[in-house]
């Protein structure tokens, strides 16, 4: 790919962005090295890998990676490719393994990646170097409460850097445990649609569309929970709500209802807020929302309830407040992608160079280290973009970590 980031950084205004962010492949190229091999990137929860030979397996960018917990209970993350020839050598989703095994010519390896053998091994030269045949693996594992991300990248910014502030809503969130835990073992939804990853990631703290795409939920919420809250739901997302929109730094986001609180464990659900992780996680209320880019225009999106440790027995309620909402039938996320949907559909549209993103610009104000807007406000999608933009138009390690810290 060439090194000139020139065009890169042309598709960013402030307050808009050019439609080719969402549909120029060329666009989705640049992501996959700059962001996603750069930046700090969620793969799994640390319940889901559990014991020694636990494994999943995910994409980093577009790269399949298998994460794992070795036999010193170690977690890594190893590239799923064999390598002798290049086939991936772990099939499934989750697991338990003691071992990799390549299925084109039987190599086989250990949970830390290490070559343990191969098929016909006299076969091979004196010289070849065994040790340094085992799989490659990402050079940074790092969690936070439990979650875990991986980085491509050997140098940059430690993950408490990236994360910032997101570290207390993330701290908010596990904290509705008693003894500071949550699971992710209660099984997952999957969905995909026909376009960018970052329409996602924009919607997962967008205050502006619920009273709109999710009308049909907003009036079923009044009946239902008529008197037990303090503001409705078409309340906590009109342009008179007192709830906010944040933009955290370093792309990350939130939409921030805790206003409206306190609410008990099983009523909040671990929230008050939506959160967004840059690049490719979300945490809403009881749920924990992976985006797993595939191309240019189609996304995959993995949806897991959290389970608190120390009140299994609201977990029932959380499970049905999380179908409610999230679920195939449920009121919300289909309304979601069907607008994505329709959004892949429009930018295809000529004659409209520019996507807006400008409501609240130049009423933001500043909190400690964060801007602040009213909930309905594009506030976190201009911050989003603007680490979009830094990072896209890095073009050295050093950069990269300069382009981590807020202006």
């Amino acid at each position: 790919m060439s090194t000139d980031t020139g065009w890169l950084g042309r598709l960013i205004e402030d307050g808009r962005v050019r439609t080719e962010i969402y549909t120029d492949p060329r666009v989705f190229e640049a992501e996959r090295e700059r962001i996603f091999a750069r930046t700090w990137v969620y793969v799994a929860h640390e319940s889901e890998v559990a014991e020694p030979g636990d494994y999943k397996t995910v994409t980093v960018g577009t790269q399949p990676v298998i994460v794992v917990r070795d036999k010193e209970r170690r977690l890594r993350v190893l590239f799923n490719r064999c390598r002798h020839r290049g086939a991936s050598v772990c099939q499934r989703e989750s697991g338990n393994a003691l071992y990799f095994r390549c299925a084109y010519h039987g190599w086989t390896y250990d949970c830390d990646g290490a070559l343990l053998g191969m098929p016909y091994a006299s076969r091979y030269d004196p010289s070849f170097d065994r040790e340094a045949m085992g799989l490659a693996q990402a050079p940074r594992v790092a969690t936070h409460r439990g979650f875990v991300w991986a980085s491509l990248a050997a140098d940059g910014p430690s993950l408490d850097e990236h994360l910032g502030p997101a570290r207390t809503f993330i701290d908010e969130v596990v904290d509705v445990s008693p003894v500071g835990e949550v699971s992710l073992t209660a099984g997952c939804q999957r969905y995909g649609y026909d376009g960018t990853w970052k329409l996602q990631m924009e919607n997962g703290v967008d205050g502006y569309h619920p009273n709109f795409v999710h009308q049909s939920f907003a009036a079923a919420m009044k009946k239902i929970f008529a008197g037990r809250f303090t503001a409705d739901f078409s309340a906590a997302f009109s342009d008179a709500s007192p709830a906010v929109s944040r933009d955290l730094g370093n792309g990350h986001g939130a939409l921030d209802m805790r206003c409206f609180g306190p609410y008990a464990a099983d009523e909040r659900n671990g929230g008050g807020f939506n959160l967004a992780v840059f690049p490719n996680l979300i945490l809403i209320g009881a749920q924990v929302r992976s985006i797993w880019p595939v191309a240019w225009n189609r996304t995959e999106v993995v949806v897991q309830p959290m389970i608190v440790k120390g009140l299994e027995d609201l977990t029932e309620r959380r499970l049905r407040t999380h179908e409610l909402f999230y679920g195939p039938a449920g009121f919300g996320q289909p309304d979601d992608a069907e607008i994505f949907r329709r959004m892949s559909e429009g930018l295809r549209a000529r004659g409209m160079d520019w996507v807006d993103i400008s409501r609240g610009l130049g009423r933001e104000r500043v909190e400690g280290t964060t801007l602040v807007g009213q909930v309905t406000d594009e506030v976190p999608q201009r911050g989003f973009y603007r680490m979009w933009k830094r990072l896209m138009t890095a073009t050295a390690g050093a950069d990269v970590a300069a382009s981590e810290r807020r202006p």
